[in-house]
């Protein structure tokens, strides 16, 4: 992965970095789950941009999600499976089921629409005053 925010965030602990052989068994795992796909362009700015939404939803649901950034070799064979049409998208999965797939860059207003109407407001940090995925 050579987006920096992805890299520190696997390095982190905050994502898991989830190939095709372990990704059943980190949806498997009771809990909201999103899995990040950057396909090929892991250094794009439309990754980095949905890479840094990621990181804020996850301030704001500390507890509440657990990420995964699927395998760059991975990804395009997993692409029918979870509903991909373009990268980068995240999908949101619960018990095994696409409830969701966000597909390109988003408005902030998009992103946390659609969590909220999964997880409720936000219990975390509330970024407020965000920009719109520039740090």
């Amino acid at each position: 992965m050579d987006s920096t925010v992805i890299d520190e965030m696997v390095a982190g602990g905050a994502i898991a970095a989830v190939d095709a052989g372990h990704l059943d068994d980190f949806l498997a795992a009771p809990g909201l789950r999103a899995l990040l796909f950057c396909g090929a362009h892991t250094h794009s700015r439309e990754t980095h941009d949905v890479a840094v939404a990621l990181r804020e939803l996850l301030k704001d649901y500390a507890g509440d999600i657990r990420a995964g950034v699927v395998a760059a070799g991975d990804d395009p064979a997993l692409h029918a499976r979870f509903r991909v049409l373009v990268t980068p998208s995240l999908v949101l999965v619960l018990g095994g089921e696409i409830l969701e797939v966000l597909p390109g860059v988003r408005d902030w207003a998009d992103y946390s629409a659609t969590f909220q109407r999964y997880l409720g407001a936000p219990r975390g940090h509330t970024g407020s005053a965000r920009r719109e995925h520039t740090q």
